[in-house]
């Protein structure tokens, strides 16, 4: 079956998380972090569980209570750089 969407493999999810966590002014947990990237059929609620761990060992969020998730400094940084990488209609959400 052909892929269609934006979302491909597990770097696009990580890159997708990134953008969403440095516009959300809250802790997320895994199922709101689904519900903001969900986006098209490519991307489930185990794609989004299973990244959001990882991107606590690389250091890009940060596990401020059990199950709530919020975007470190590193992360920003990492953000920035792939913000373009992000297909919108051209405007910047803040969630």
């Amino acid at each position: 079956m052909e892929r269609h969407g934006f979302i491909h493999d597990m770097l696009d999810v990580k890159v997708l998380l990134l953008y969403l966590m440095a516009r959300v002014q809250y802790p997320v947990d895994v199922q709101k972090a689904y519900e903001l990237a969900l986006q098209d059929d490519c991307l489930s609620y185990f794609d989004v569980a299973e990244a959001l761990p990882q991107m606590v060992e690389s250091g890009h969020l940060e596990e401020v209570t059990p199950g709530y998730y919020v975007l470190t400094a590193k992360g920003r940084e990492q953000e920035a750089v792939t913000y373009d990488a992000i297909a919108v209609n051209g405007e910047d959400y803040t969630f």
